[in-house]
């Protein structure tokens, strides 16, 4: 197996029009750990299409055809429309690996990866109510509650450094350890009428011939 820090691929399916059309069968409400909203989970609704997916993703760093490979994640369709108070810098807790693919012919916003200014500071931890508060409700927030938002925001990523960025090219799918400190990239006034859809995938566990496998990589990055 190779343990991917960040990888990227592009032309991830072969008939992506043929994903965007499957992601008009769901229905999405609000995402109250992030932003914009999201489908139900894909293995409660289509699961054959749920393991497809995965297993194409895992194919990537799984590289003999012969393994046994189970895994445990949580798939979802995403859409997000542009804000001026989202983009928070985070990690994906519980989670070993992220797999996010981009689904807009019109190149949209991409995503980031950081690092930490300094020791750990704990910051994530010190933002976390005004961040979720705002995922709840921020559709009924009035405008001086969105200026607090927004000041809190911009104190959680101050305390971080932009290290690389990948574009969000149509069919381009990233997978990268989910401890990396990561962002979407805030839409521009020119994608201000545009809905971001991604295909996302949170792998909690991925293990070979019945065993779970370690990852010395997300294991450190957690300490």
């Amino acid at each position: 197996m190779l343990f991917p820090t960040v990888t990227c691929v592009d032309n991830f399916f072969d008939d992506p029009d043929l994903i965007v059309k499957k992601s008009k069968e769901f229905k999405y409400k609000i995402n109250k750990v992030s932003s914009g909203k999201r489908s139900n989970p894909l293995h409660e609704t289509d699961w054959e299409f749920f393991n497809w997916v995965n297993s194409k993703i895992i194919s990537i760093i799984y590289f003999n055809p012969g393994d046994k490979i189970h895994y445990k994640a949580n798939t979802y369709f995403d859409k997000v429309k542009k804000s001026d108070h989202d983009n928070w810098v985070h990690s994906d807790a519980n989670t070993v690996l992220a797999a996010i693919i981009f689904l807009n012919k019109e190149n949209t916003a991409g995503t980031s990866i950081f690092k930490q200014k300094g020791f750990f500071s704990g910051v994530l931890n010190k933002t976390a109510k005004e961040k979720y508060d705002y995922y709840k409700r921020g559709h009924e927030m009035n405008k001086e509650e969105l200026n607090e938002v927004k000041k809190v925001k911009e104190f959680n990523n101050s305390h971080y450094e932009k290290t690389f960025h990948f574009e969000g090219l149509y069919n381009r799918l990233i997978l990268f350890d989910a401890n990396c400190f990561h962002s979407f990239n805030g839409m521009t006034e020119a994608q201000k009428n545009q809905e971001r859809l991604t295909l996302i995938s949170f792998f909690t566990n991925i293990g070979n011939e019945g065993k779970n496998t370690y990852f010395p990589i997300p294991k450190m990055r957690t300490i």
